[in-house]
């Protein structure tokens, strides 16, 4: 009886592993996925590495990633002379400073230099290296997107693949690639975050496949919040996916316990001071360029704030706007007009010719049509969302059947709900600068406008077979 429950347990195992691999053999990319990704690699390899090179220059906040990673401008001229207006690329490799700051961004980094001290000649770092780390995880994470609607139809797909050649490519999304920003890696790690949670909507929520895709998803989760802190404004979202798309367990409790991975972890991020060389800076650029030049009664408004007891903290900022929501509302209105335009930084090197802040043209054609038509009116961004919100509901109430197809309506919604919590969050806690520190807001939102786009037509195309079913019916009578 041992020997036949040990083959029974033996045959199960392999048929679990072969289930396994079957699936892992799944996610590779197939041919329509293959020219998508070669184009875009194309194109951004084009744009980062081909003369003149596409970068952004430094605003003076290249040193939150530098400092620690022991990476310095050449000389002081050189800091004086790039910043705001030229991309550097060339820097010395010097002692390491300590200050706090885990954002997503290090570890990329610390492998930049790595491969760097494999081709570099002159013991110096090469931007470019690290614009090539971000190319390869980019071009993973969009492979990850685009395998998320494999199962949808061809139209479906082909939408898909021209949306992602269109946006992705973009200079104002890659040319964060060559700089030091964290930008690079909130695009990279919003992608592949998406795009996991889409497979995991398509998935069973079972088997070894299940828990690959859950945690995969919880990791890329985890390095998107991480990547800013303004990022944990999708908190909500994030741990509403790892609630629905935990794998099916005979104890309930652990369902719970991985829903509350996501905020436990984001108090944790706070908590041990992850961003702690920031908070204290946005602070000081919130009151000082935004509260008080827009106050009415600025002596009031310091006193309220505290600033003569030692300075205003978040908390404190969070405070007054609660008290003064007019207010609030005021300043998100005004902010708003600059939420889909981009950062006026130079994208060139001093080598390229170019002027001082001149910005490269080419590949901008969806950051030009953003600019040009998405709305500048705070209101009619609410509606509109509002509106994408209501419609999906009755999508998922009159026309979606079966559990898949009402979570794939439903997501574009919830990430609608994140992207205004980040709208909410940036504005409230950050000044001076809002086209980049609206960055993952504004590609979200394009993420929702895709996903909107999606929906729109399934719903459509449902409603035409219903009615030529129906008018079949009334023939056949």
């Amino acid at each position: 009886m041992r020997h036949d429950d040990a083959k029974k347990a033996l045959g199960f195992l392999r048929a679990r592993n072969q289930d396994f691999q079957q699936s892992l053999r799944r996610l590779w990319p197939d041919r329509l996925e293959i020219t998508v990704l070669l184009l875009l690699t194309f194109a951004i390899a084009y744009q980062l590495f081909v003369d003149p090179v596409v970068g952004m220059a430094d605003n003076r906040d290249f040193a939150r990633l530098m400092d620690p990673a022991g990476i310095n401008y050449k000389s002081l001229v050189d800091y004086r002379e790039t910043v705001f207006r030229f991309v550097e690329t060339k820097f010395v490799i010097g002692e390491p400073s300590s200050h706090r700051y885990l954002a997503s961004e290090r570890p990329i980094l610390g492998f930049a230099k790595f491969l760097n001290r494999l081709l570099s000649k002159d013991g110096g770092f090469d931007l470019q290296v690290l614009g090539f780390c971000h190319l390869v995880l980019y071009v993973g994470a969009i492979f990850i997107f685009l395998r998320a609607f494999r199962s949808r139809g061809r139209f479906s797909r082909l939408f898909v693949a021209g949306a992602v050649l269109l946006m992705c490519v973009d200079v104002k999304w890659v040319a964060y690639f060559n700089s030091f920003y964290c930008e690079s890696s909130s695009l990279v790690f919003l992608f592949s975050t998406v795009g996991l949670a889409l497979v995991c909507v398509d998935n069973e929520r079972q088997g070894p496949t299940a828990w690959f895709l859950w945690l995969g998803y919880m990791g890329s989760a985890f390095l998107f919040w991480m990547a800013k802190s303004q990022n944990t404004a999708f908190a909500p979202c994030l741990a509403l996916g790892a609630w629905y798309f935990f794998p099916q367990s005979s104890r309930p409790f652990l369902r719970v316990i991985g829903a509350a991975v996501i905020p436990v972890g984001i108090v944790w991020a706070f908590a041990v001071h992850a961003y702690g060389v920031t908070m204290g800076t946005n602070a000081q650029v919130v009151v000082a360029e935004e509260i008080l030049p827009n106050s009415p009664t600025p002596a009031v408004d310091r006193q309220e704030l505290g600033l003569e007891q030692g300075g205003a903290g978040l908390y404190r900022i969070a405070h007054f706007y609660a008290r003064h929501p007019v207010r609030w509302l005021r300043m998100s209105q005004r902010q708003m007009k600059e939420a889909f335009g981009y950062i006026p930084h130079g994208n060139f090197t001093r080598a390229s010719g170019f002027g001082p802040g001149t910005q490269s043209q080419a590949f901008n054609s969806w950051s030009e049509l953003k600019k040009a038509y998405y709305p500048k009116n705070l209101t009619l961004l609410i509606c509109l969302l509002t509106a994408y919100s209501i419609l999906a509901g009755m999508k998922v109430r009159w026309l979606d059947e079966g559990r898949v197809a009402r979570m794939r309506t439903l997501f574009g919604p919830v990430l609608a709900l994140g992207c205004a919590l980040e709208f909410m969050v940036t504005v409230t806690f950050e000044a001076n600068g809002t086209a980049k520190h609206l960055f993952i807001f504004n590609v979200a939102v394009d993420l929702c406008l895709l996903l909107a786009a999606l929906s729109l037509a399934d719903a459509a195309m449902r409603l035409w077979r219903r009615r030529s079913e129906a008018a079949l019916a009334s023939d056949s009578r």
